[in-house]
Parts: C-alpha cells; structure tokens; sequence
C-alpha cells in the first residue's frame, strides 16, 4: 500500500531548519529530504554562475559537481521511496539559511565582500552543516528503526560535503588563515597539540594516541562544564552528549591502562560573555580552530598509522563541529535555548 503524500509536513511557505516540524515517519523525511535536495542544487547552481562570473573556475568547478549530486542524491532518494510505496510530496518549499555577517573577532572576514569566494564557500558549508545536525538529531530521537537508519545514511552523506566544502573554505584564503591560525585556540588545547607536529619514529601508535586521549579528555572536560552552565537546555543536553563522545573517544584511543587527566580547572575556565549564545560560539570557534590544527598535521605526516588516526579525529572534530554550528544558528534564529 502507498503511503500518504508527505502527511502532516507544513506547505504553506518555504520551510527552513528552524521551522522544520516533527517528522513522525519514513515519507515525511523522503518529503523533506527531496526539497532540501532540490534546494541544495539550486543553490550550487547560483553559487557556481556567481564563482564563474568572478573568474573562480575551480570553484566553479566545485559547486557545478556539487550541484551534480544533489540531483543524483534526489533521483536515488525518488526511486528508494518509490521501492517503499512511499509518496513525498513533489515541491514541498524549503529554503536555506541566508548569508551570515562575519563573526566581528574574524576581522579578515570581515573585511572581505559578501560576494567573495570565502563566503560562498561559507554559506554552503553553514547549510549542510545545518543538514547534517537535522538528520542526525533525527535519527537519535526515533524509535523507528527504518527512519533512523535512512537518517544516519543521509548524515553521512551531507557531512562528506561539508568536509569537502570546508577544505575548499580554507583553500580560498591562505593568507587570512595564516594570520588567524590559532588565535583562539586556548593554551591548554594549543599545548596539547604542539607535539604532534613532530615526526612520529618508532613509537608512531603509542604517542599520537596519548596526545589524542589527552585532546579529547580536554575536550570532554569543557564540554561538560558548558553543560552545567546550560543545565535543562537543548543546548546542555548537546554539550552533555558531545562530553559523552568526547571521553568515549579518548578512552577508546588511549592504551590500555592509561589514565589522562585534564588540566587543572583553572586552565580550563570557559571563555564567553555570559549568554549561551557566547558560550556555544566560542566552542564553534574552538572547534574549528582545533579542526585545522588536525588538518595541518593530516597534510604534513606521512606514516600509514599515524594518519589513520588523524583522520578519525578530523572526522569526530568535523562531527561536534557541525552540531555546534547548528546549535548556534538556531540560537540566534530565537529557537529554544
């Protein structure tokens, strides 16, 4: 039996992350995940006409292969719904975020136009970061097995782009990013990671997997004191679990028996203004910060073991990332705190 079009999914005017309903079931996330396909290639499209127009022919190049999936994302998604017997709802409207003012502290962002390429390469990656953070919420919060794993399916897929569109964003400005690189990187995290920019030799496994535990002890350590200032938010139960994966990570890196402490508390002493919207934009910054401390080790060190590892660790840091960016985004569109 064919299931109802996309039933309770509101259709009066564009949609947006933040006026996202309650997806009670398969058809109504296939609804939804074709219109913020069909989106997500419209906007490709501009984005590589605009890239094009200003002589970025890679970039171009870029958003043109972009704009691709997305359309093959959709037929796949058409034919998988097709197979289920469920019918999504043809033009559900869904619109993405507009463009976001530069952060003032990003005074190199700031001075660059809205039509440049950082910013487009910025826009796009807010919106699939924002998509990845939907399905994954998503898929933590249904009991229906079939939806979440469709859900978890179509996170992986949208954080592969932002991977991909974030290593772009940092290709666009190296100038601006060398003169950026760690400037809100805390002492301790900074520390933390100055030894992995040696070469590994003989001990490759065993001492990246110590400095790594040590990051994310770190890293969970803040994070749970985020959520204690946020206590009985949506946005302390995030720092809740991202403290969670955070220790998990590290004791699953760390050798059997180690023990890795964070610094004392007060080294570890947030750093906001007092709101949550503060808070969580410091942590983004850090985060994003600490994502490209990753990222400059991946693209320096040369062993097979080492790399491995790094590469999980991008991979998580890009994970807490993006559901950092999304958390601040609905903040600051008013959302529940």
């Amino acid at each position: 039996m064919e299931r109802p079009r996309g039933r309770g999914l509101r259709e009066s005017g564009p949609m947006t992350f933040d006026t996202v309903p309650k997806i009670a079931g398969v058809d109504q996330l296939f609804a939804l995940a074709l219109a913020m396909e069909r989106e997500s290639g419209r906007r490709y499209a501009e984005l590589s006409m605009r890239m094009e127009a200003v002589g970025e022919e890679a970039l171009a190049a870029l958003f043109r292969r972009l704009e691709a999936e997305e359309r093959d994302h959709g037929a796949m998604l058409a034919e998988w719904a097709r197979q289920q017997g469920v019918i999504p709802a043809a033009e559900l409207p869904f619109a993405w975020d507009p463009p976001e003012a530069p952060d003032p502290e990003d005074v190199i962002h700031a001075a660059l136009p809205l039509s440049s390429p950082w910013f487009a390469l910025d826009r796009a990656v807010r919106n699939e970061e924002r998509a990845y953070a939907f399905y994954m919420r998503l898929a933590a919060g249904t009991a229906d097995v079939a939806l979440r794993l469709e859900a978890e399916r179509m996170a992986a897929e949208e954080l592969s782009h932002v991977a991909r569109l974030r290593l772009a964003r940092r290709r666009a400005w190296p100038t601006e990013r060398a003169a950026l690189d760690g400037a809100f990187l805390p002492v301790t995290l900074s520390a933390s990671l100055t030894p992995l920019t040696l070469h590994f030799d003989g001990e490759e496994g065993g001492v990246l997997a110590g400095h790594v535990a040590r990051a994310e002890a770190e890293t969970a350590h803040r994070y749970a004191l985020a959520a204690r200032f946020a206590l009985g938010t949506v946005t302390g139960a995030l720092f809740l679990q991202l403290a969670a994966e955070a220790r998990e990570r590290g004791e699953s890196v760390g050798a059997p028996g180690m023990s890795v402490a964070p610094r004392p508390a007060k080294e570890q002493a947030l750093s906001f203004g007092g709101s949550l919207i503060d808070l969580v934009q410091g942590e983004v910054r850090l985060a994003g910060r600490l994502l490209g401390a990753w990222q400059d080790l991946m693209d320096r060190e040369s062993d097979s073991a080492a790399t491995g590892m790094i590469d999980a660790e991008v991979h998580v840091t890009l994970s807490r990332l993006a559901r950092l960016s999304d958390r601040l985004a609905a903040l600051k569109a008013g959302q529940t705190p």
